[in-house]
């Protein structure tokens, strides 16, 4: 019977894949392989740490402005998984407000980074409404969206977004 050797695949362990095996011609074209896989994964992880640090920055701004620190209202688009990642520096956050291209967010901020766990849910009467329906329920106008898991809701304006988020704070 042949056995198969499987383990956890580190990064040191993918780089090391790219050494010749038993028998394989040992050309350099495997170690230049391996040394542009990994400057592009050390390069990525830059970038990453850049975009965090950029989002700590506009985030730090928009909590000193805010009144409520259980509500923040960014004037640009970032991207959610960002607001997760430096949300443990702000505890009370609940909710975070900002634009995307057509419309206004309102994201329940996790308890922790890497958990679907919020730290507030959305109300539960919004859960999966839209239009009509959600704008009746919640009593904002221009209500868009509400996903079913309550940690987005979506608004034509920032208005109506704030509106929203200061709902489901007092709620």
């Amino acid at each position: 019977p042949t056995t198969s050797h499987v383990s956890n695949y580190d990064i040191s362990s993918v780089v090391a894949s790219f050494l010749p095996d038993w028998g394989e011609d040992e050309s350099t074209d495997n170690f230049h392989s391996a040394v542009l896989f990994a400057k592009r994964i050390l390069e990525k992880e830059i970038t990453k740490n850049h975009s965090i640090l950029k989002a700590k920055a506009i985030l730090e701004e928009a909590y000193k402005k805010s009144e409520d620190k259980r509500l923040l209202v960014v004037e640009v688009e970032i991207p959610r998984y960002l607001v997760h990642v430096v949300s443990s520096d702000y505890p009370e956050l609940l909710y975070a407000v900002f634009p995307d291209e057509k419309s206004w967010k309102v994201f329940a901020v996790r308890k922790r980074p890497g958990s679907f766990e919020n730290r507030k849910n959305l109300p539960a009467t919004w859960a999966g409404l839209m239009g009509e329906s959600l704008q009746q329920v919640s009593g904002v106008d221009d209500a868009v969206f509400c996903h079913r898991g309550l940690f987005l809701a979506v608004a034509q304006s920032r208005a109506g977004a704030i509106k929203l988020a200061q709902i489901a704070v007092e709620s």
